[in-house]
């Protein structure tokens, strides 16, 4: 059966590799309404839950995504945070892997995970990561989150710095895209938002560099310039603090056929992880896709058509893959 009314699923992420915490980083950085997945081992589950993703009973379900730290024998210094809430749109089992596929919604600020949730003053629930479960399922006690998107990221940053393997990390955030000369955000849908051809748009970007950090961490934002084209020489610089950007980004009317990208690399950092905005271009229905992920994950392979006349709507999606928690999950594709 479904989850109960007031129940949410509760996955968490941990330190137990470096990619793990890279994947937090990614999970900040998304835009609400972007697709992510997450994949975990059966045995990390709690069997309710299982059973439920087999029978594919959880579309629909509310999840907390947290982040913990100190995932080592006994837990003696595991500590948990929650991080953002999401929607599971679908589910599946891959052998001895059960995989979400979710919508990411809004930023948990900095609320303990026991706002949420019944969990100990570590965040740790009860069935959770003491009995070996990192997937489990919670009563939800506040299932809303702040309406202000852009603190409620802030916050949630400046939280998850105050953990012990983020605390040199800089934070992203990609709020999403307006047109230029208006002040709406294009909304995105299970994923996809709806763009122009020929026209410039504002890739807002938010940064974060933690008090007390050493430097200025730089990204560069570059494009392939055939479907997409970027601002020469546009440069992310995080100071100090908290930083707000705005990237020129403009679709083109170019009939060059095959794969862009929109990439953000880190220039100086070695803890946050590149992203790239992929521009796919599919014969049918034709439109324009960008998918926000990973270099080096496999991605589907794009069919080659011409742009659309100008004027005429786009799609863009965005999307990404998050690995497990607990040192056994695995990400193997994009989200398609």
């Amino acid at each position: 059966m479904p989850l109960r009314d007031g129940a949410a699923l509760l996955i968490y992420i941990t330190d137990a590799r470096p990619e793990y915490i890279q994947n937090v980083l990614r999970t900040t950085a998304l835009p609400t309404g972007a697709m992510v997945r997450y994949r975990y081992n059966k045995k990390w589950f709690n069997g309710d839950v299982w059973d439920q993703l087999v029978r594919s009973d959880l579309a629909g379900a509310k999840m907390i995504v947290s982040y913990m730290e100190g995932n080592r024998p006994g837990l003696a210094t595991a500590k948990a945070v929650p991080v953002r809430f999401g929607t599971v749109v679908s589910t599946h089992s891959a052998g001895k892997f059960g995989v979400f596929d979710v919508r990411l919604d809004g930023f948990c600020g900095n609320s303990p995970l026991s706002d949420f949730a019944q969990a100990d003053p570590q965040g740790l629930t009860d069935p959770g990561p003491h009995s070996g479960e990192f997937v489990t399922k919670v009563s939800l006690r506040r299932p809303t989150t702040d309406p202000d998107e852009v603190l409620a990221w802030q916050e949630t940053a400046e939280t998850l710095a105050g953990m012990q393997n983020l605390d040199a990390s800089p934070f992203l955030f990609f709020r999403g895209f307006q047109e230029q000369g208006s002040s709406d955000f294009a909304h995105l849908v299970e994923g996809k938002v709806s763009i122009s051809n020929s026209r410039s748009y504002d890739l807002r970007i938010y940064g974060l560099w933690p008090k007390g950090s050493v430097g200025v961490q730089t990204f560069d934002v570059q494009a392939d310039d055939s479907i997409l084209k970027v601002r020469p020489a546009t440069e992310l610089r995080i100071g100090y603090k908290f930083d707000e950007f705005r990237v020129v980004v403009r679709s083109t009317s170019s009939t060059s056929h095959g794969v862009d990208h929109l990439r953000v690399l880190p220039c100086r950092t070695w803890n946050f992880p590149a992203l790239s905005i992929e521009v796919e271009v599919k014969r049918n229905p034709s439109h324009t896709l960008l998918k926000l992920g990973a270099p080096g994950i496999a991605a589907a392979t794009a069919a080659s058509a011409s742009l659309l006349p100008e004027g005429v709507p786009l799609w863009l999606r965005i999307s990404m893959v998050a690995l497990g928690s607990a040192g056994l999950g695995i990400a193997t594709s994009l989200k398609g």
